[in-house]
């Protein structure tokens, strides 16, 4: 993982380190304990950057989610760019949406839909959630955008 911007290394090595942990266990089954063993910093550094350990595993939960998604951006980044003609362009798109929805990709989609559904009742949560859900948002709208200025894209469909 690579340090989010603006974000003390500190803070960012226990979000990378339960984000890490989340790879093989339920968040819920990660403990404050663990993360401090594996990530070598002290307990009151993670109570400086968190106002508990429950807020640490929601910024690593926003990540994944981030990061999930972030990959669809990619995937379909790269064709936008590689695509020669809206025939291509659709091909491709058609490709990435048969990779993300892959069945060896359910345990990604679900875990979203656990983060979007705990954000739900943690208000804390859905305003870090709501934000990063904003710049991926502006980042599909602009590949969107894009696709339109090419003549691939319905003028009329604000993304």
């Amino acid at each position: 993982m690579s340090a989010s911007k603006g974000v003390h290394p500190t803070k960012q090595t226990l979000i990378d380190t339960v984000v890490k942990l989340m790879d093989s266990q339920n968040p819920s089954a990660i403990s404050s304990d663990e993360v401090l063993e594996l990530s070598g910093i002290s307990k009151g550094s993670l109570y400086h950057h968190f106002e508990d350990f429950s807020e640490l595993i929601e910024h690593a939960l926003v990540a994944r989610f981030a990061n999930f998604v972030d990959q669809s951006i990619h995937m379909l980044s790269k064709v936008a760019i590689h695509s020669k003609n809206k025939t291509d362009f659709i091909n491709g798109i058609k490709e990435v949406t048969r990779a993300t929805q892959a069945p060896a990709r359910a345990n990604f989609r679900s875990e979203r839909v656990t983060s979007i559904s705990t954000a739900m009742l943690n208000p804390r949560m859905k305003v870090q959630l709501g934000q990063e859900q904003e710049r991926l948002t502006e980042a599909l709208a602009d590949l969107y955008r894009e696709s339109v200025e090419r003549g691939w894209g319905d003028p009329q469909f604000n993304p």
